[in-house]
């Protein structure tokens, strides 16, 4: 990579949260993951298979260390699980009930 490239990267800022979303009428769970402000992409369930959707970087790349990033798409994903887990027990046992 040359200086100039390197100069063009942009440094995303060292807080990364995920965020689970869930859409009732769908029941479909979407792990948002987030860099500071910005919106990096998202993981989702499809057929339960976890997808990545990345989004566009506000400026000209993401820059993250490998590790950094790998775990946090690690995290989203056992939370996203987790989550539609938790969602369906509960929806399950509500059905029992009926």
């Amino acid at each position: 990579m040359s200086a100039n490239q390197e100069s063009k990267e942009v440094a995303a800022p060292k807080k990364t949260t995920v965020v689970i979303s869930h859409n009732v009428a769908s029941r479909d769970f979407v792990a948002e993951l987030w860099s500071g402000e910005n919106r990096l992409g998202e993981i989702f369930l499809d057929d339960d298979v976890p997808k990545l959707r990345l989004y566009a970087p506000p400026k000209n790349a993401w820059y993250f260390e490998l590790d950094d990033f790998l775990l946090f798409l690690l995290q989203a994903k056992q939370e996203l699980v987790q989550k539609k887990s938790e969602f369906l027990n509960f929806a399950c046992y509500i059905d029992k009930k009926k």
